[in-house]
């Protein structure tokens, strides 16, 4: 009897794991991409804490030149 049991429980193991592992996978939903705009990257302006953005190598270069 104690036999029977143990094979039953094993038995009963091993087709929940197979389950769960092929239901499991099917529930989660894919990743959605974020919109290229929405991601925060080289686009956006540095802004120190007196929301001052620094100057671009370009609009430093042309300061320069107004001040000579």
């Amino acid at each position: 009897m104690k036999k029977n049991t143990l094979k039953t429980m094993l038995l009963a193991s091993v087709l929940g794991i197979a389950i769960f592992s092929t239901v499991l996978p099917m529930s989660t939903p894919e990743p959605i991409p974020a919109p290229a705009d929405e991601l925060p990257g080289e686009t956006e302006p540095l802004v120190d804490e007196n929301d001052i953005r620094p100057l671009s190598d370009l609009e430093e270069q042309e300061l320069k030149q107004e001040l000579k």
